[in-house]
């Protein structure tokens, strides 16, 4: 474990805990992640404020952010790669969503995620973190 209580050799995803689609998105992904390498914090948290603070990139971005090997992904790439650790079947959306050039998957990622505003918004996250504590980043 780092400084901030976050195990090594783990994914860490960035969401909005406030859109209902990304908070039900993110549940789809614990409940299919059987090797638990990913682990999620809020873009609104202390933490994600911390590791996003020398990213210009991820603080101007509306999307879902991944940091994988110290690495930085967005929006249809960092969704990709969070299925990709997913089991059969749902792993082969991986494979086959690369197939697509990245910017037409994320035109349609984006167009997506502005629409997402239109499903109701939470003023906290609906995920009950204590049943999923090991898969939340804690402050």
């Amino acid at each position: 474990m780092n400084k901030m209580n976050i195990p090594d050799n783990r994914t860490i995803l960035i969401f909005d805990d406030k859109c209902l689609m990304c908070n039900k998105s993110v549940l789809f992904l614990i409940k299919h992640d059987y090797k638990h390498t990913l682990i999620f914090t809020s873009i609104y948290s202390q933490i994600s404020k911390e590791l996003l603070k020398n990213n210009i990139k991820a603080q101007n971005t509306d999307s879902i952010i991944m940091i994988k090997d110290d690495k930085f992904y967005y929006a249809s790439t960092a969704i990709l790669l969070a299925i990709k650790n997913l089991r059969f079947p749902f792993n082969i959306l991986s494979i086959l969503g690369f197939c697509i050039p990245k910017i037409i998957r994320d035109y349609f990622y984006f167009k997506i995620a502005k629409a997402r505003h239109l499903f109701r918004m939470r003023k906290t996250c609906v995920i009950n973190q204590q049943d999923f504590k090991d898969r939340f980043i804690r402050e």
